[in-house]
């Protein structure tokens, strides 16, 4: 094809730009749309679930020590996989997109582990800004009849956000590594061992684990329960009370243990009781939050809770306790 002129690659960039004021497609939909088919697909979710019990092992094990590698390296597989998104889009080759995604994985890499520093404060913002949405929906509420609490609550959690991730990074990791770790280990595990199970004995159904065709989205999200935005919010909330209660040692560790997996024993309970749902058909009726997705998966939701809940602990017990917490309670 014959070669763009210099007036009209400059207006290349700037059509896409555009996407971004657009409510239909816009390249951040575009890019966790393609993110998600992939994630379904069934020939990766063994990859998946090893990638993911790998992870949630360093961060059982040791999360604090082993965050900027693990930070940096997911920073260089999302530029990896928007590349190679961007490079289908336009139709390259396959050496040129192999180059394209080498480039973006390489800089991404690079520039997130020598800028480490200001990369935590754009995580502090996001995920105060998660946290806040989750907790949100009076804010909602009273925006529609007063515009701008909405926007104010979500700033505030963003402010808040970027405060504790920069003031208090040692110890929230301390906190948040057991956490994400017994999640991963659980989720990875219990798809792993359910798949294992089914090429040996070629059969689909080993409850209390999850359906062996299940993606491992699917696995993970049981683990949520069907209310995620608040229950990942819950979960946010029990890590700010564990730093509180542990951050300078001050406090005994039992009760900042206790608050980081207290969120998970409620799930477990909640999807204990939702097959119970079915009976009230009457005038009291189950509320949505509580209905279990399949008459079968809240089996799996319960015991990999458990589960959870006791790598969860146990990774906590160690990692609260260690004097490096106390020495670098307000440094990273």
């Amino acid at each position: 094809p014959p070669l763009a002129l210099p007036g009209e690659m400059l207006t290349l960039p700037c059509s896409d730009i555009a996407n971004l004021t657009s409510s239909v497609s816009t390249p951040s939909a575009a890019y966790l749309a393609s993110f998600n088919t992939w994630l379904r697909e069934d020939c990766y979710q063994p990859v998946l679930a090893l990638m993911a019990l790998v992870i949630g092992s360093f961060c059982v094990y040791d999360g604090p020590r082993v965050w900027q590698t693990l930070f940096t390296g997911a920073v260089a597989v999302a530029a990896a996989g928007i590349a190679c998104y961007e490079g289908g889009q336009h139709d390259m080759a396959l050496a040129s997109r192999a180059m394209l995604v080498v480039q973006a994985v390489v800089i991404a890499y690079w520039a997130t582990w020598m800028g480490f520093e200001g990369t935590q404060v754009v995580l502090g913002a996001l995920l105060g800004n998660v946290a806040a949405y989750g907790l949100g929906g009076w804010a909602r509420f009273v925006d529609a009849h007063l515009p701008g609490v909405a926007l104010s609550w979500y700033t505030a959690g963003a402010a808040l956000g970027v405060l504790v991730v920069t003031t208090w990074r040692r110890p929230l990791l301390a906190a948040l590594s057991p956490l994400l770790g017994g999640f991963l280990f659980a989720a990875a595990g219990g798809a792993l061992l359910a798949r294992g199970l089914a090429v040996l004995t070629d059969e689909e159904d080993f409850s209390p684990l999850p359906p062996a065709d299940l993606p491992f989205t699917g696995v993970a999200g049981a683990l949520l329960g069907e209310d995620s935005p608040a229950v990942l919010a819950g979960h946010g909330l029990a890590i700010g009370f564990a730093v509180l209660l542990q951050a300078d040692r001050v406090g005994p560790r039992p009760p900042a243990v206790i608050a980081l997996v207290v969120c998970t024993i409620l799930t477990a309970a909640l999807a204990a009781l939702g097959p119970e749902c079915k009976h009230l058909d009457g005038p009291v009726r189950c509320p949505a939050w509580l209905k279990p997705p399949k008459d079968s998966l809240w089996q799996w939701s319960v015991f990999g809770c458990f589960v959870w809940s006791a790598v969860t602990a146990a990774s906590a017990w160690r990692q609260l306790g260690r004097p490096a917490i106390a020495a670098g309670g307000l440094a990273s």
